[in-house]
């Protein structure tokens, strides 16, 4: 089984080992997708060694996959689909965005070419620290963090009650807005225009690292390009003989 050693936009590094029969079973654990406990239960089956913790202070050097940023997350599990299949493209499809077209067409993408951004060292000192990140908005200070494998769990769980909505995903993120109170904001995030929430997420996205999951297709049929976001569904892991 090929094993890859990665570095995380963290700084988090370690060996990890691709996919077997009993990961394979596990994307088919349909009560720990719902709980939010898949995830954790792939990375912390196919990472084999910690070489460097990087910002986490893990107990006797056993990582808490719950613990860690999202952006290490994601980006590990990336590390362990190419150590599964390697040198093959990931294959999905989509629907071209021209009204005129809509047709649906296939697209591939070499994993490894996504671009990742490592964190801010800013970053990484207020993660380290337990501290917060503030940004103003609207005469309003808004105190945010980064998220962890914890915070994936909870949005897991949006997803189960139907709020899987942007709006829900920011209430998440923000831990508290000058002269709101805590009961009432996500009723004024909700009220808020939408250019103002781009700029909070531009903010959000000042602070983070992680890959870069927007992707450029191009329709063959009318040729119109266009942006989706990488697709990360049970075919990613189990992708179909084409």
């Amino acid at each position: 089984m090929p094993e890859r050693t990665i570095v995380c936009p963290s700084g988090l590094s370690g060996r990890v080992r691709g996919l077997k029969g009993r990961e394979m079973n596990l994307l088919g654990d349909k009560k720990a997708a719902r709980s939010g406990e898949l995830f954790d239960n792939l990375l912390r089956s196919c990472w084999l060694e910690t070489e460097d913790a990087g910002p986490y202070a893990f107990k006797d050097s056993k990582v808490d996959w719950s613990s860690v940023l999202v952006a290490d997350r994601f980006f590990t599990l990336i590390q362990l689909r190419l150590a599964t299949y390697p040198d093959e493209p990931y294959g999905f499809k989509t629907t071209c965005q021209n009204q005129s077209c809509t047709d649906t067409f296939g697209w591939q993408i070499k994993l490894e070419d996504l671009p990742v951004k490592a964190l801010p060292v800013e970053s990484l000192e207020v993660f380290k620290s337990g501290g917060v990140f503030n940004t103003v908005h609207n005469g309003h200070k808004i105190s945010f963090r980064l998220t962890t494998g914890k915070d994936e769990k909870k949005s897991a769980q949006l997803v189960r009650v139907g709020q899987q909505d942007l709006v829900a995903l920011l209430n998440l993120r923000i831990i508290e807005v000058e002269g709101i109170d805590a009961s009432k904001k996500k009723a004024w995030l909700e009220d808020m225009e939408m250019a103002d929430l781009r700029d909070i997420l531009a903010d959000f996205d000042k602070v983070d690292g992680g890959v870069e999951t927007s992707i450029e297709v191009e329709c063959p049929s009318c040729n119109r390009q266009f942006e989706v976001e990488l697709p990360f569904d049970r075919e990613f892991f189990l992708p179909k003989r084409r």
